[in-house]
């Protein structure tokens, strides 16, 4: 059987996707850095086969700004889905304060 670079190539994506998912380092790349912190409390929310997790980072760029990672984890029977969201210091509280703001009026 000959291997193609068909092959080669849907096997890299297949492992980049495997490393951003399981290693702090491939999640701390996929949201724009380094992860210095991450926050012990999780967001977790089960509807039906799917889990959703929400994790919050501290992420190092190699600049001395730190931004806000927010990690988006979603799991369902025969696969997952991550989505990374990098926000500065005043963009995540922008962001905090509109949540207050709706949980206000639930």
């Amino acid at each position: 059987m000959e291997i193609s670079l068909l092959h080669f190539v849907v096997i890299g994506i297949f492992a980049l996707a495997i490393w951003q998912h399981f290693t702090k380092s491939g999640r701390g790349r996929a949201l724009g850095g380094t992860i210095t912190e991450t926050i012990s409390d999780r967001v977790v929310y089960k509807k039906g086969q799917k889990t959703t997790e929400i994790t919050v980072h501290v992420v190092s760029q190699s600049k001395p700004q730190k931004l806000v990672g927010i990690e988006i984890k979603e799991k369902f029977f025969a696969g997952f889905n991550m989505k990374p969201i990098s926000l500065s210091k005043a963009e995540a509280l922008r962001l905090s304060k509109l949540l207050s703001e709706a949980a206000q009026k639930t």
